[in-house]
């Protein structure tokens, strides 16, 4: 018996994630999803040859890399995923490995076979350095690289070259339509002053107040810039029906939250390189959001969802915390109490 369960254990935990990408998203995905399986699975991530997010600031940085460590997630780092294919092997999903490939399709698999593969299993092939490409098969690869602009190519508006976003004056109208404005991770704003085509075409130029920072046009692809942008393009879209100069707009960094597990967030703060991170940050991470919300009635809906997802998770984790502190259990809080 003991045989068996350390045989299912070996098992269990030779399934495998993937999570390719090492920005935000990816480092995120990959500390919850390690948190959410608890050793039931090894957790891999691929990040470029700059490490994990490496745009953000280092104490923001560094919390990540405590928390994936703890999780017990694996970083890759200096690999490129290359493609994600179909499983190389002959074993149909979800038949065992140790089952001949030829079982006929009609035949199901015992439900509890711990290696039995998975539906969503997947080979990706990657290459670390200048070394050659390698492919390795996971149970399930998250995909967490790069941005698609969903912008319909039959639109009629210019679009910048390399990223097929829609180009826009410092005012956010798109060049060239008087009566269109672009915000969001579906704009580029553009830089006028360095001579870009269309740089005349904003007949409002003479009218802006002040030039923007230094590489204007490089804004980060977050909630915060299309959040700033919304309250400039209703402003300008109003200036414009009533014939008054149009302001451009100005991107005021308000520092950067991530979420770190359950009840663990980092936040780098926009002063220096102050960064808070654990339930302090989480706390904080959740009263911006409340702050953001548009009404008192969405602020109540989530405010309610939360505390409805704290209690669940006091239930589940209390007599894990008071058994680790020593503490007696009482009887209702015991796992194992045989209660009908």
């Amino acid at each position: 018996a003991a045989a068996a369960a350390a045989g299912g254990s070996a098992s269990a935990k030779s399934r495998k994630v993937a999570v390719v990408g090492g920005g935000l998203s990816g480092v995120e995905l990959a500390g919850v999803v390690a948190e959410r399986l608890a050793g039931k699975a090894s957790v891999e991530l691929f990040a470029s040859g700059a490490g994990i997010m490496p745009e953000s600031p280092p104490g923001q940085r560094d919390a990540a890399r405590r928390r994936l460590d703890a999780a017990g997630v694996t970083t890759r780092s200096g690999t490129r995923a290359i493609r994600v294919s179909e499983p190389s092997s002959g074993v149909p999903s979800g038949v065992p490995s140790g089952m001949p490939s030829g079982v006929p399709s009609g035949v199901p698999s015992p439900p509890d076979a711990d290696d039995a593969r998975l539906p969503s299993a997947a080979s990706l092939t990657y290459a670390e350095g200048d070394f050659e490409s390698r492919t390795e098969e996971y149970d399930v690869v998250c995909w967490a690289v790069g941005q698609r602009v969903e912008a319909p190519e039959s639109w009629p508006f210019p679009r910048d070259r390399r990223t097929n976003k829609i180009v826009t004056e410092r005012t956010l109208r798109v060049r060239g339509h008087g009566r269109v404005f672009a915000v969001g991770d579906v704009a580029r704003v553009g830089d006028e002053s360095a001579g870009s085509p269309g740089a005349d075409i904003n007949p409002n130029a003479r009218n802006a107040a002040s030039p923007p920072p230094d590489r204007f046009d490089v804004l980060p692809a977050t909630a915060q810039v299309a959040f700033q942008q919304a309250d400039y393009a209703a402003w300008n879209v109003w200036s414009s029906l009533s014939s008054r100069p149009l302001l451009p707009f100005k991107y005021q960094h308000i520092g950067d939250m991530m979420v770190l597990g359950k009840t663990e967030a980092a936040v780098a703060l926009p002063v220096g390189d102050a960064t808070l991170d654990g339930p302090i940050a989480a706390a904080l991470r959740r009263a911006a959001y409340l702050y953001r919300m548009p009404t008192n009635e969405h602020r109540a809906k989530l405010a309610t969802s939360w505390l409805e997802q704290g209690a669940e998770l006091a239930a589940k984790e209390a007599p894990g915390i008071l058994k680790s502190l020593g503490v007696p259990l009482p009887d209702f809080l015991a796992p194992n109490n045989n209660r009908p």
